[in-house]
């Protein structure tokens, strides 16, 4: 039990110690290439929101939505429409709710998991579909350079977010996909763009956190399951 106690304690201050040496790498290049305050704002608060979700910690969600706020605002000044939609109209009230829906079946400083169905999996992949080719055309013909990749990381994000609002232990599957499309959006706006570089950087390091989630969560869920919950 001590040698349990003593792993987690250190695990936390290794999560800290990763934390803090990403914010000094993000506000370090910030001020590199002169990226506004108001800008590297969100990825700050970003990085020990992505810790807490390593740990399938429902609090994230409580900060995440809060934090949605800000990024729809740095979405909307440097010209990535969609994303900002996506981070005012969905990722906010969904991760607030997706807060309170996990406190309401709390296990530990998580929620209990469910899993979805084979049909549930195919109705979601039609839908999914559909509303890439509408959203992708309304980005098109509005000129967006980014039509492709934003209206893909968008909707992979919306996916993403109801899944783990609702439960579902399938979200970091989502999120692994949707990782490498941002990673590759924020590229783009990187090369035309260099005061983007902190969100290409903070973006690869999201991805680490990804992986590490859902290596978590199918331990979690693996352990409710033995204890059937």
């Amino acid at each position: 039990m001590n040698l349990v106690i003593k792993m987690t304690e250190k695990t936390k201050r290794i999560k800290l110690a990763i934390g803090l040496g990403m914010l000094v790498i993000i506000v370090s290049l910030a001020v590199a290439v002169k990226q506004p305050p108001y800008m590297t704002l969100p990825l700050t608060i970003s990085i020990f929101i992505m810790l807490l979700q390593t740990g399938i910690n429902r609090y994230a969600f409580l900060m995440g939505g809060l934090n949605s706020i800000i990024y729809a605002a740095t979405y909307f000044v440097i010209g990535i429409y969609a994303s900002a939609w996506y981070a005012l109209l969905f990722s906010f009230p969904l991760q607030i709710i997706a807060f309170i829906n996990w406190n309401k079946h709390k296990y530990k400083n998580s929620t209990v998991l469910k899993s979805l169905t084979v049909k549930a999996r195919f109705l979601i992949a039609i839908a999914f579909a559909l509303c890439w080719t509408a959203i992708f055309v309304i980005l098109y013909t509005n000129g967006n350079p980014y039509a492709i990749l934003d209206s893909t990381s968008s909707l992979l994000g919306i996916l993403g977010t109801f899944l783990s609002m609702l439960a579902y232990k399938e979200y970091p599957y989502i999120s692994l996909i949707g990782g490498v499309i941002t990673i590759f959006l924020n590229t783009q706006v990187c090369m035309n763009d260099i005061h983007q570089l902190p969100y290409l950087v903070f973006s690869i390091y999201s991805y680490i956190c990804v992986i590490i989630t859902f290596i978590n969560i199918n331990k979690l869920y693996k352990e409710q399951r033995e204890k059937q919950l």
